[in-house]
């Protein structure tokens, strides 16, 4: 949702869990940092647990009001944190029926950037596994997508952003966010680009590295 003003908002998937908070922080501050609106968005795409097996369990409209009602309360407590972070931030909220990929996804169409968390697993399972939004937001989301981890020990000083390149339209795109990025925090920025030598030398090495074959003698 574009604002009056024409401002995209940074959204942010907000998770039930209350211990886990690092991309609503994350978000909340960067939207500070860019001026920007925050939406805050918590989709609901399975029904709420606690039944034991044998129970009756409710009907279909009790399900549905007990499902919303939690969801009403995950955004209040988010809203909340975020006011307490970063008072000045605008804040608008949605919560939706849904799988979060999905919803997320709808959503980066009138977004700067979308936010969202690790889930705690490990780097493999937080891009491929079930539970994970990561991968199919990326692959198809219109705007960039920020995926903030468990933090880490971090012993370069002073800090700097990585990002890696290509030579491709999108890799254009991501050096230019990560620019942005680093100015924003006075960091430094290092850009990586990967090669893989060939197997059976097929490729001329120094044509790929971009440097002139050594002369002779």
């Amino acid at each position: 949702m574009t604002g009056a003003d024409g401002r995209r908002p940074i959204v942010v998937g907000v998770d039930p869990d209350p211990e886990k908070r690092l991309a609503l922080s994350w978000a909340a501050d960067e939207a500070q940092r860019r001026r920007l609106p925050l939406r805050l968005v918590h989709a609901q795409g399975t029904p709420t647990g606690g039944y034991r097996s044998g129970e009756v369990r409710p009907s279909w409209e009790e399900w549905n009001r007990e499902l919303h009602g939690l969801g009403d309360r995950v955004l209040r407590d988010a809203v909340s944190f975020v006011e307490t972070r970063q008072p000045t931030v605008e804040l608008s909220t949605l919560l939706a029926e849904g799988e979060p990929a999905w919803i997320l996804h709808e959503e980066t169409r009138n977004a700067s950037l979308v936010v969202v968390g690790s889930w705690h697993l490990s780097r493999r399972r937080t891009l491929f596994s079930a539970p994970s939004v990561a991968l199919p937001l990326a692959a198809h989301a219109a705007c960039p997508v920020v995926v903030v981890p468990e933090p880490e020990h971090v012993t370069q000083q002073p800090v700097y952003f990585v990002v890696g390149v290509d030579g491709s339209e999108h890799s254009a795109e991501a050096v230019n966010l990560a620019m942005e990025e680093a100015a924003l925090r006075g960091a430094n920025l290092r850009a990586l680009y990967v090669w893989h030598p060939p197997l059976l030398g097929l490729l001329d090495e120094h044509a790929a590295l971009g440097e002139c074959p050594p002369g002779p003698g």
